[in-house]
């Protein structure tokens, strides 16, 4: 039996997430978890497999959340489910500690498969992902944001998320200065001269929401 924690702050995902899984031959939903606060101790008191995180937007803060709980129960074995596969959101994440990578956009069979290579400890891109990931490693279909460096990117995604310099230096435990030599680091990589635009851009690259 494969036990799975889902994590997602919208409950229609949640549920259709807990009937497709709690579905199939071999696999239990052992909790659901909307709020961030209690993931501590569900870590602690369940019997989890391979946590399914749904991530949306794919913000600094969930990549944070895993290293968090990696740190509370070290063999934990992620699964993100994002909204996007571009470059390099993906790779961000996996270097951050989770297993796996999907999109909305997967099958309910390759959901079940990621799952399965999860829960043995094998890396699992999903198809839409890998094609992404080869293009970009060919040259083509190049994303600008995969210049940057993971600290570029995180403060990157927390620009872009409405953090003020003074938030960001706090949550990374570095100086405003260092802070704005990142920002203006990665305006300058970017081609970019404002917050605004760099938001923008993010956009049009798919890496936000409009």
């Amino acid at each position: 039996m494969i036990n799975v924690l889902i994590i997602s702050s919208y409950r229609l995902i949640c549920a259709s997430l807990s009937q497709i899984i709690d579905n199939e031959v071999g696999f239990h939903v052992v909790g659901v978890a909307e709020e961030y606060d209690q993931l501590p101790k569900l870590i602690k008191d369940k019997n989890v497999d391979v946590v399914l995180h749904e991530v949306c937007p794919p913000g600094i803060e969930h990549i944070n959340l895993i290293k968090q709980l990696l740190n509370v129960k070290s063999g934990l074995r992620f699964l993100v489910l994002s909204t996007h596969a571009l470059e390099p959101i993906p790779s961000q994440f996996l270097q951050a500690g989770a297993k796996g990578f999907i999109t909305r956009q997967s099958s309910v069979d390759e959901v079940i498969m990621a799952i399965n290579e999860v829960a043995a400890g094998r890396r699992f891109l999903g198809v839409e992902c890998a094609q992404q990931m080869a293009l970009d490693k060919m040259g083509v279909n190049e994303n600008p944001f995969s210049l940057l460096s993971t600290r570029e990117m995180q403060v990157m995604m927390m620009i872009t998320s409405g953090h003020k310099v003074t938030s960001i230096s706090d949550q990374l435990c570095l100086s405003p200065k260092t802070i704005n030599t990142y920002r203006y680091r990665l305006f300058s990589k970017l081609g970019v001269d404002s917050d605004v635009s760099l938001t923008r851009l993010a956009i049009r690259q798919g890496l936000l929401e409009p």
